[in-house]
């Protein structure tokens, strides 16, 4: 998926931002191009901004694209170190647990996140954990 095709990368947002983030973005974007005071390529940005935010800003919406786009990136081949079930998961108090990488880092995974099945990735190598 390209930058332009992916509403994250439009809204300038990543796909754990809170809604709250997404909405400010797409406000920020759509005063920034919009037809009234551009022309051109800036409308069709402008048009896929727009396109964006309905999804995004919808809950329904914007589960039913992480999920299309999760299961487009597991046929991308992404290495997946280890598959997690939700309910094996032990939280603290900050909605926060670890998992160790077989490289030594820790994967960091807040609970506020796992809505919808989730890749995370190592920030020290190649390897990611699936989350059901």
């Amino acid at each position: 998926m390209s930058k332009d095709d992916n509403y994250y990368s439009l809204l300038e947002c990543e796909p754990n931002s809170a809604p709250e983030k997404i909405k400010e973005n797409y406000l920020r974007l759509a005063r920034k191009f919009h037809p009234d005071k551009n022309s051109g390529q800036l409308t069709e940005k402008f048009i896929k901004i727009d396109k964006a935010w309905k999804v995004l800003g919808n809950i329904n919406l914007r589960k039913q694209y992480d999920e299309n786009c999760f299961r487009s990136e597991l046929n991308d081949g992404i290495i997946i170190y280890a598959r997690l079930r939700k309910e094996d998961l032990k939280f603290d108090e900050n909605l926060t647990c670890s998992y160790s990488c077989r490289c030594g880092n820790e994967y960091l995974i807040h609970k506020e996140y796992l809505d919808v099945e989730c890749i995370l990735e190592c920030s020290e190598c190649s390897n990611n954990i699936l989350i059901k």
